[in-house]
């Protein structure tokens, strides 16, 4: 391990440390890119609590309305219902008539019949209407689109006001309205008109109240009971018993995976349920995120580039300045460089190759200089050389003239010699007169 740190140290340092060009890219690639991510990061962060705090406000906002909206459409069913009771034939109907002929009995069933068609018939959720005689004990019923007589042998409740009863039949999905019947003179309850409906009725309203896909909308009882679930949703017993409990105090609740939007209505008697995945939920954040993504990796790109382009500039320059001192130290002075910058590293460039120029004139004259004197020294050496090569040179001719006995030869030959010697000793134009005269 800590030799691979070792290693890792060593390679960062000759990749990175050891080149201006390239700390001076990673320093801008930093100083740039950190603010930018962590600016993303923080707007990302903020962008999600914005959407997530929008999207609950909107859908508890849509839920709301639309639990008015359903409260209004089931209500209307019991304004149905209580017109139906406007009818001064309704009454002598079902009420009992000693002595009355099979054509008499012929014609309130047609009317009754054709009550509870027009109760049937007048919108397609309906699942049944029903009209009750307390008095003939008999049950009339309109279901199927078929009308059925069945005897009905119960007793009337007792009611405290005379306002419609609402109610919900778990195991069909629907939910009724009844009322009773009473006779204006003794206000006696003569019989019961009720009309049952399906919970169909909210599919264009459930479809209004989805804004994304994804989403489920319910419809629970009192005991949490899923009354209309269109995408047959599972949810717990207990969970559901939960929701369907605190809808009259919560507007919504984050269980798991999903959030749940809660309207009570029908006097708590109903709870309306949207269920909405968070994947659904904070899809607006997604998108706003992968556009943040796209934009860091844009801005990545672009720093990268700049990075790369301010780095070239700044130490291109300084890395060609440092190439042209290494050959100025290897004796190498015909170094060209371009300059046509007028910052700080413009100068320095000028200076340098000024101060170069200077060197190499410095050594040219000094070359020179030293060249001559040399050949001034040669030539002296040679002067001095040649002199004195004569002066030895007849030395060597007297002695072989002595030799062989010729003493004139030798005579010549040692004044000659003398006088090579009087004009080699000398230095300088100027001799004494005397010696000049003796010579």
């Amino acid at each position: 391990m800590k030799r691979a740190m070792r290693e890792m140290s060593y390679y960062f340092r000759l990749a990175i440390l050891n080149s201006i060009q390239r700390k001076l890219m990673g320093t801008l690639l930093l100083v740039m890119m950190v603010p930018l991510i962590v600016f993303m990061l923080i707007s990302t962060q903020i962008s999600r609590g914005t959407v997530e705090t929008s999207e609950i406000s909107s859908n508890r906002s849509r839920v709301e309305l639309s639990g008015s909206y359903i409260e209004e459409q089931i209500r209307w069913y019991d304004e149905f219902l209580f017109d139906a009771l406007v009818d001064e034939q309704l009454v002598p109907s079902i009420s009992s008539v000693e002595n009355i002929d099979t054509i008499n009995i012929f014609n309130r069933q047609s009317y009754i019949k054709d009550k509870l068609f027009g109760l049937f018939n007048g919108r397609d959720d309906t699942a049944s209407a029903s009209l009750i005689s307390f008095e003939e004990n008999q049950l009339y019923k309109v279901e199927s689109n078929d009308f059925f007589v069945f005897p009905y042998l119960d007793l009337p409740v007792r009611q405290k006001s005379k306002d419609a009863i609402f109610g919900v039949d778990q195991e069909t999905g629907t939910f009724s309205f009844e009322r009773y019947i009473y006779r204006f003179e003794d206000q006696k309850a003569v019989g019961k008109i009720q009309v049952n409906v399906s919970f169909s009725f909210m599919d264009h309203i459930a479809q209004n109240l989805k804004s994304n896909e994804g989403e489920h909308i319910l419809l629970l009882d009192s005991n949490g009971k899923a009354l209309y679930n269109p995408d047959d949703i599972k949810l717990s017993e207990v969970f559901s018993r939960q929701l369907a409990e605190q809808a009259e105090q919560r507007t919504y609740a984050i269980e798991k995976e999903n959030y749940y939007f809660l309207q009570s209505i029908m006097d708590d008697q109903l709870t309306i349920l949207k269920m909405v995945p968070k994947e659904v939920m904070l899809v607006g954040a997604v998108h706003i995120g992968r556009s943040g993504i796209v934009i860091l990796i844009v801005s990545m790109i672009l720093t990268a580039f700049l990075s790369v382009l301010v780095s070239n500039q700044v130490a291109k320059p300084i890395v060609s300045l440092t190439k042209a001192m290494e050959r100025v130290e290897e004796t190498d002075f015909q170094v060209h460089m371009k300059v046509d910058r007028t910052d700080e590293i413009g100068i320095l460039h000028r200076k340098y190759k000024e101060m170069i120029d200077r060197i190499r004139d410095l050594i040219e004259k000094n070359y020179k200089r030293e060249m001559e004197t040399r050949d001034a020294q040669f030539l002296a050496l040679q002067a001095q050389i040649n002199p004195h090569f004569l002066y030895n040179t007849l030395q060597v001719i007297g002695g072989m003239a002595l030799k062989n006995g010729a003493d004139d030869i030798y005579k010549m030959t040692q004044k000659l010699a003398l006088m090579f010697r009087y004009i080699t000793k000398k230095q300088g134009d100027l001799v004494p007169m005397r010696e000049e005269v003796a010579h």
